[in-house]
């Protein structure tokens, strides 16, 4: 019974879980990339792993404004 539960929960929290946003989708759309931004400099946003896709991207972006 307790085995049958854990295994309802877990199964419940991996239906939840996505995977984070690329750096395509935030070279795509800036937006998004500066709302994840704020969120992650207020310490705000859920998912570092996206943090670092959408700096990579904005980091990027600055370099080849900049030539």
């Amino acid at each position: 019974m307790l085995r049958a539960i854990v295994v309802s929960i877990t199964l419940v929290g991996l239906l939840g879980c996505k995977p984070p946003t690329g750096k395509d989708e935030y070279r795509s759309n800036s937006d998004l990339r500066n709302q994840t931004l704020r969120d992650c400099a207020n310490g705000t946003h859920p998912s570092s792993r996206e943090c670092v896709n959408a700096q990579d991207v904005k980091d990027l972006d600055d370099l080849k404004r900049s030539l």
